[in-house]
């Protein structure tokens, strides 16, 4: 599932100055005139078992602008498209941190025993239905860390684009901008049954231009019997990101399916219950098999063209193989020279 940062700045003091807000190339909507929002890079790691998906999601914001000013106030709201009703919680920052860490300790020791498997080649909102806007149920709505989060399902676009502009004008006032295109996107995902969706309000505060913000990650408990992440909500504007997934199973994945889905195959290598514990304790409390895998997929995304999402079945669940190429190898080594030293003792002793 990829989720996209849909930008709205609110400062009551520009606001009453400035005629109209200015707008940057991803469809980011501020009343500062030379603001412009970015989200360069996405990291998620995905723990999937065929039926439950836990999704640690965090994202790179960038704040760039021509100079230097109070940006306290300026907020971003990101939009999640979901399969079915979340259960969202703030997770643990060192998750990724541990996770680079033992990947870079995993593919070193396969390196070194010749085991490498490289595949390179605002919001009072209540919960409920809105009485307002039929087809539009407000499901959960809750501060996770700094995270204001508000879970709806959508019964249909036109009920939902009209429940979003009374969600930003909550936010924003009257002066804000619907971002082009949008609508198509939410019926998109209508049309493939994900109708439940995730509006996450972050204060970026920061203080200068050019920063560079980390948003803390969260974690999405959902069911699905596909691998699922969103990447067709982010379609619009003229910008770049990397995308990166962790993504951690027991299923059997097929590598093709993968880069048809837009992904470049980094690594597949296999992983223990007791390392994805290292990883996250409470990851490793999902229900799986004995035998896992961890996929690293990146996709470098242009913005201005559809990217599908990442939403596909499972070919089974995974099996290793009883013994690897770089194992075969190692074993018959082991065997032949075996053989030699039997071979020379059996000389030695007709000598005698």
């Amino acid at each position: 599932m990829k989720r996209i940062a849909l930008f709205i700045a609110a400062s009551c003091i520009l606001l009453t100055l400035l005629p109209a807000p200015a707008t940057s190339d991803r469809g980011v909507v501020t009343p500062y005139p030379d603001v412009d929002l970015s989200e360069p890079q996405q990291k998620a790691m995905i723990v999937w078992n065929g039926e439950i998906e836990m999704l640690y999601l965090t994202t790179d914001l960038n704040v760039r602008g021509g100079f230097r000013t109070d940006l306290s106030d300026l907020k971003a709201v990101e939009i999640m498209p979901l399969p079915s009703m979340p259960d969202i919680k703030l997770a643990d920052e060192k998750t990724f941190k541990r996770l680079n860490e033992l990947l870079r300790e995993k593919r070193a020791r396969m390196s070194f025993y010749g085991l490498e498997r490289s595949q390179k080649e605002g919001g009072g909102l209540g919960v409920g239905e809105d009485e307002n806007v039929p087809g539009v149920y407000v499901e959960f709505h809750s501060m996770v860390g700094i995270h204001n989060i508000t879970v709806v399902r959508v019964e249909n676009t036109d009920g939902f684009m009209i429940w979003l502009e009374r969600y930003f004008r909550e936010i924003k006032g009257d002066n804000y901008t619907i971002p082009e295109g949008l609508s198509e996107r939410i019926q998109h995902y209508l049309n493939y049954d994900i109708n439940y969706f995730s509006l996450d309000i972050v204060d970026l505060s920061t203080q200068y231009y050019y920063a560079t913000m980390s948003v803390p990650p969260v974690v999405y408990t959902f069911n699905t019997t596909k691998l699922y992440y969103p990447m067709y909500i982010s379609a619009g504007g003229d910008t770049w990101g990397e995308v990166r997934l962790f993504i951690i199973t027991d299923q059997e994945l097929s590598l093709d399916k993968i880069e048809r889905h837009g992904f470049n195959v980094d690594d597949v290598l296999p992983l223990s219950r007791e390392e994805l514990r290292e990883i996250n304790e409470t990851a490793a409390k999902l229900p799986l098999r004995r035998y896992l895998q961890i996929y690293v997929v990146t996709a470098y995304v242009d913005y201005s063209r559809f990217h599908p999402d990442l939403y596909m079945k499972s070919e089974g669940v995974y099996q290793p193989p009883l013994m690897g190429a770089g194992e075969i190898v190692i074993v018959l080594s082991i065997f032949l020279a075996a053989i030699a030293v039997m071979y020379a003792l059996w000389r030695r002793a007709v000598r005698k």
